[in-house]
């Protein structure tokens, strides 16, 4: 039986698969929050790959690289490429399966996902990730995701929305609450606006645009029922 491994880099994520699915104990679709940055998911896909998964996607959250792409937009991703030129094609079938479940969507596109190694959070950098590969967005894990299941010879898809717009940055005191195993620190984001307030003002717009990442990437697990490998979950978050 296809056993699929859904992997996330934050924990928001993973519990949102978990809350968009049905639970079954029985279902073929595992949830893992692996971290935050592509060595937390590969080791994350590995050990998926190692405890019996047949199949790996990476779901979440992303960085706008086309301008006119906004928060709230999903990509179904028809190629997973990084800024050094790797590129990683996901199965056909099951991307395919993915498109005609959201199809008549307009806040669904396909199109490429670009890989980085580091954060992309101002808008300069993302301008040039978009020259140089093409992609519609950028994250952290799905290139990471990729290459294990390219390893282990197993399909891969990836789903990701638009949380930040190519247009605009990311605040520091917003990345200031990220913990590497994907969880939200509160108080380091405080610690960060006492001593710079003025981030204020960007730090509430990204957990607003946060928020309708979250929601897109929900509909799209939603509208995608059984195109995900089967009818429900088990939380790994």
């Amino acid at each position: 039986m296809t056993r699929i491994a859904i992997v996330t880099g934050l924990g928001a994520e993973a519990a949102l698969v978990a809350r968009a699915c049905r639970r079954d104990p029985e279902a073929p679709v595992i949830v893992r929050c692996g971290g935050v940055g592509p060595q937390a998911a590969r080791a994350a896909a590995r050990d998926m790959v190692d405890a019996g998964a047949t199949a790996l996607a990476s779901f979440g959250l992303a960085g706008g690289l086309e301008p006119d792409y906004w928060p709230g937009l999903a990509v179904v991703a028809s190629e997973v490429v990084t800024a050094q030129g790797r590129t990683y094609a996901p199965d056909r079938a099951w991307h395919s399966r993915l498109l005609a479940a959201t199809i008549g969507q307009d806040w669904v596109f396909d199109g490429r996902l670009c890989g980085s190694d580091t954060p992309v959070t101002n808008p300069a950098a993302k301008a040039t990730l978009l020259e140089k590969t093409g992609a519609l967005a950028v994250d952290m894990e799905s290139h990471a995701v990729a290459a294990v299941a390219a390893e282990a010879g197993v399909p891969f898809a990836a789903v990701r929305a638009i949380a930040d717009p190519a247009r605009r940055g990311v605040p520091a005191a917003a990345l200031a609450g990220l913990e590497p195993d994907g969880g939200v620190a509160p108080f380091a984001v405080l610690r960060s606006l006492a001593t710079a307030p003025w981030q204020l003002p960007g730090v509430v717009v990204a957990a607003i645009d946060g928020r309708r990442g979250l929601s897109a990437l929900r509909r799209v697990i939603a509208l995608a029922g059984p195109a995900l490998g089967g009818p429900g979950v088990v939380a790994e978050v």
